[in-house]
């Protein structure tokens, strides 16, 4: 389907960070790469690789200062930001966001795009991605307040935009350790505080807007010191209308590659030796002995949860004790689809199924990770479309399961179609012994939170518990991407006396009379 889109296209390189580009991207682009560069007394350099996401590969580059140039209109901003980040010793690093207007294929790998489809990418420059990675050196652990010397740099930065009649988005955001709404809130203190220092440089507050991304977008692997580092970050971006503000906030989703490892709050049966059948290749005159022992990961445990068969709404799902953390939907899921800065700021890309099984796992050894919302400086309040574009099904609809002869009730689900970002978290509803001929009041009711993760095929609905209380802790649910409104399959994981136990279910759609 043709379709024009907004896209991250180039990821230029300037000062102790930046991109690894191809030979080929350098080529496609050699008209608008180093000139600008040169003509600025600037020496290009490029960083050292690191990570590999996105072609945004920050390194550590020891020396002189490095300003590779993309684009036109922004090429002289860029050396200023690059001679700033050399003065001031801070490590930045930048995109263009460019418009296209071309076929998108997730199936359709970069090598086998033509280069008239490739050029076509790298032209129309509309908006431009500034991050600045945000050390203790800038801002003291836990605090929103930049100390006196990095204050002086964010002037410096804010004066280049000072021109700019343009709408910009200043992005926090943070590592996973510690609380996720603590971490989403400090990310928004974090945010606003630079979105006021752009607008004492002179940019009007009706074209600045601000949001608090806190640990959900990671770019580097948060289970390292360094990893940890490069996510503590300040994102500026700068578009045309609010409208494309909005568009490129809520458009990101989550890399759980980069996500530190948790440890399940609730504790688990201990972990079993199995009979693996291994699948090797017989002959009709030989024996061979193709199984062997092996033991499933062991799982860490750090809160011992008891929930009695004689508490009032104590209910046995008749499920299999969970004995490793394994996301067991992956048939549904497909591959994870991340954001792909080499084809679309609105569009995805599936990464390879190996990357899957370190980074997706059940919804126990996950947590409730918060983002926000994007904001207008001048008024304070979130900005949002006037319409909603829903996933097909998932237009804050309910959805039930029936599990044995007790029902559980999901409402409102509700997603948007782009960056899968919930509108709603829905309540939990359970009835215990359901009888439809004689409906009765749900016997829980349960808040939750929700994250979303988006595969190929279809889309992780992980439903968290807000009280711990609570027999059931957490719901995976997998909603089919191309047909949602048809059956959808789930796992619950629920505290069965002294273990914790896990159960797959069908769950559909609940249509109005």
């Amino acid at each position: 389907m043709n379709k024009t889109t907004i896209s991250l296209a180039v990821c230029t390189a300037l000062f102790l960070g930046g991109c690894a580009p191809s030979a080929t991207s350098l080529n496609q682009n050699a008209g608008k790469i180093g000139g600008t560069a040169i003509g600025a007394g600037i020496g290009a350099a490029i960083g050292k690789q690191f990570g590999g996401r996105n072609g945004a590969l920050l390194g550590a580059a020891v020396g002189g200062l490095l300003g590779y140039m993309v684009g036109d209109g922004i090429d002289k901003r860029r050396a200023e930001l690059a001679k700033i980040a050399q003065e001031e010793k801070i490590e930045i690093y930048s995109y263009d966001i460019v418009a296209t207007d071309m076929i998108i294929d997730d199936n359709v790998s970069d090598s086998a795009l033509s280069n008239n489809d490739k050029k076509g990418q790298n032209s129309n420059v509309v908006g431009d991605v500034f991050t600045i990675i945000s050390d203790e050196n800038q801002f003291d652990i836990g605090s929103s307040k930049l100390n006196a010397n990095a204050a002086v740099a964010y002037n410096k930065f804010a004066q280049q935009y000072a021109a700019s009649n343009r709408k910009i988005l200043i992005i926090g955001h943070t590592d996973d350790s510690g609380d996720s709404s603590f971490n989403q809130k400090l990310s928004e203190d974090r945010a606003k505080y630079v979105s006021e220092i752009f607008a004492g440089s002179g940019i009007k507050q009706e074209n600045i807007y601000y949001l608090g991304a806190g640990e959900t977008q990671p770019i580097a692997d948060n289970n390292t010191n360094d990893g940890a580092s490069k996510n503590r970050r300040v994102e500026i971006i700068e578009l045309n209308d609010e409208a494309e503000i909005i568009k490129y906030a809520s458009s990101r989703v989550a890399n759980p590659k980069f996500f530190r490892e948790v440890a399940p709050t609730y504790v688990v049966k201990a972990p079993k030796k199995e009979k693996i059948v291994a699948e090797v290749q017989k002959d009709s005159s030989q024996t061979i002995d193709n199984t062997f022992t092996q033991t499933k990961q062991p799982i860490p445990t750090k809160t011992k949860v008891v929930f009695d068969k004689n508490t009032k709404n104590y209910i046995d799902f008749k499920g299999e004790p969970i004995i490793n953390n394994e996301f067991t939907l992956v048939s549904k899921f497909g591959e994870p689809v991340h954001n792909n800065s080499s084809k679309g700021l609105f569009t995805t890309k599936a990464v390879a199924s190996s990357d899957f099984s370190n980074a997706y796992v059940s919804c126990v050894y996950d947590k409730p990770r918060f983002g926000g919302e994007t904001k207008s400086l001048a008024t304070g309040e979130k900005v949002s479309y006037s319409t909603k574009d829903f996933k097909k099904g998932l237009n804050e609809t309910s959805w039930t399961s029936n599990i044995d002869d007790h029902l559980i009730g999901f409402t409102p689900v509700g997603v948007l179609k782009d960056g899968a970002k919930v509108t709603q978290n829905p309540d939990v509803y359970v009835y215990k012994n359901y009888d439809p001929i004689n409906p009765k009041n749900a016997d829980v009711k349960l808040k939750t939170h929700v994250n979303t993760y988006q595969g190929t095929q279809g889309m992780i609905y992980r439903v968290f518990v807000d009280d711990d209380s609570s027999q059931i802790k957490c719901v995976d649910i997998v909603f089919d991407e191309k047909n949602t409104n048809q059956q959808s399959v789930g796992k619950l994981y629920y505290a069965n006396n002294n273990d914790m136990y896990q159960r797959e279910f069908q769950i559909k759609q609940l249509q109005k009379n």
